[in-house]
């Protein structure tokens, strides 16, 4: 069975060195996918074969959200201009890390300053329960926004300061 290797090496722009794992590792890839022109450069200069390599940009067409009216995400929260807003849109499961952003918010010094607006359904009711119950604890309720599913989440990623997203995977 062949192995494709698909990496977010995402610091290559500032560090350019193969790491020994990739050094040796890369002989038993079957073919490696980078996210950007860049990073196939980079496992190329590693040593994988041009011809075991391949590009596939990332999936997200941002002139989707470029090109849309932005949401008053202030006037919909009611948030002060002195607030940023951080919009991470995802599915309330697990993997994406949701809890993982609402406890980074939990130990910012931007408590306060930055305002957390997550928009996503989701089956994994439990997770959902499991994220609510941590922005309770840790008293972030006028930090921590949920806005549930949206059909207009382009337009709401538009409207945000920062857009934000967390990942187990």
């Amino acid at each position: 069975i062949p192995i494709v290797f698909h990496d977010h090496y995402g610091r290559i722009e500032v560090d350019p060195a193969i790491p020994p794992w990739f050094r040796i590792g890369h002989r038993f890839i079957g073919h490696y996918v980078g996210v950007h022109e860049e990073l196939t450069a980079w496992a190329r200069r590693a040593g994988m074969a041009a011809e075991r390599t391949s590009t596939i940009p990332n999936a997200i067409d941002l002139s989707r959200v470029m090109d849309a009216r932005p949401h008053d995400l202030r006037r919909e929260l009611s948030l002060g201009e002195d607030i940023a807003i951080a919009v991470l849109a995802a599915s309330f499961k697990h993997e994406k890390g949701i809890d993982m952003v609402i406890e980074a918010v939990a130990r910012s010094q931007c408590r306060g300053r930055l305002h957390l607006a997550i928009a996503g359904g989701g089956t994994e009711t439990e997770f959902a329960a499991a994220c609510r119950e941590l922005v309770r604890r840790h008293q972030l309720e006028r930090d921590v926004s949920m806005l549930g599913a949206r059909s207009d989440i382009a337009n709401v990623l538009r409207g945000a300061d920062i857009g934000l997203l967390g990942s187990y995977r």
